[in-house]
């Protein structure tokens, strides 16, 4: 039986995904998929997410992903996945993820949140005239 990992969203939806090996027989849905670290034996620290993601197709997406390396470089040794099949939900989900797990390898998304905080509030928090 695989390991489960649970996240609550912002707006309370509770979603659960499973954690499989990276070499699994993925299936061709659409979904979300975190790159994580396990727990060491006798810990009870949780999982840690290394690398968040989506796709619309896993399949596609997880065999020869360009992170994977990078990821278990930084302690990755799974895969969670949660089946999402509407793209608008796993958008929503996906940022909600990358902040509350603060996956280190997710630069993307945070270098884009960081362009638009300084386009609204201007360099050094001050506001542009």
């Amino acid at each position: 039986m695989a390991h489960q990992i649970s996240f609550t969203s912002l707006s309370g939806v509770t979603v659960n995904f499973s954690v499989h090996p990276k070499q699994t027989a993925w299936p061709s849905a659409g979904g979300l998929y975190m790159f994580v670290k396990a727990p060491a034996i006798l810990a009870s620290e949780p999982w840690r997410a290394i690398y968040v993601g989506q796709t619309s197709s896993l399949i596609e997406r997880l065999p020869e992903h360009e992170r994977w390396l990078e990821a278990v470089g930084d302690g990755a040794t799974h895969v969670a996945v949660c089946l999402v099949p509407r793209p608008d939900q796993r958008d929503a989900l996906e940022r909600e993820l990358i902040t509350f797990t603060q996956a280190p390898l997710n630069t993307m998304l945070k270098a884009n949140r960081l362009a638009a905080l300084i386009g609204q509030r201007g360099l050094l928090g001050m506001r542009p005239q």
